[in-house]
């Protein structure tokens, strides 16, 4: 499916067990969630005996999908981007989000969001979304972050505020 912004959805059954480069192509991919409790996403190795990443996608993730990885998406819709969705927004919800594409680089405040449980930032140097990709999984000290370009960064129960 392709929207009038340049976007491209795949449609997929949820829970459908697809291979990269035979499916759909091998890139960098927008997860978003189409439920109220959220979705999630799963990534095996070209055998299916490694899980490669298992993320939760409370409201968006970002994602480098390899040729002959296998994933299952649920409750999550799936685009290539061209341009960045007005609803991934850092300072109205939590999610993942491409610095200089869909936040400028630069140093923000961040402030809890939401429910009760703990706010944490990841700020990743790549989509590949494994335990080496990010550099930080707490609550930053003083709530203040700087973010670069090329960067993606990665709010739970947090959003970000103007410095």
């Amino acid at each position: 499916t392709y929207y009038d912004d340049g976007n491209v959805s795949l449609d997929f059954e949820d829970q459908e067990l697809l291979e990269v480069g035979k499916d759909f192509p091998a890139d960098e991919y927008f997860f978003s969630s189409n439920d109220t409790y959220g979705g999630g996403v799963v990534v095996w190795d070209s055998k299916i005996e490694d899980v490669l990443c298992v993320a939760d996608v409370n409201n968006s993730l970002y994602l480098t999908l390899k040729e002959g990885q296998f994933l299952m998406s649920v409750n999550c819709d799936m685009y290539r981007l061209e341009k960045s969705f007005k609803e991934n927004d850092p300072f109205a919800c939590p999610g993942m989000f491409k610095v200089g594409f869909d936040l400028e680089p630069g140093k923000y405040n961040v402030v809890p969001y939401g429910n009760d449980e703990e706010p944490v930032v990841r700020i990743h140097k790549d989509s590949k979304y494994d335990i080496d990709s990010f550099s930080d999984n707490a609550f930053p000290e003083k709530g203040k972050i700087k973010v670069k370009k090329g960067d993606y960064l990665e709010l739970d129960n947090c959003i970000l505020e103007k410095e």
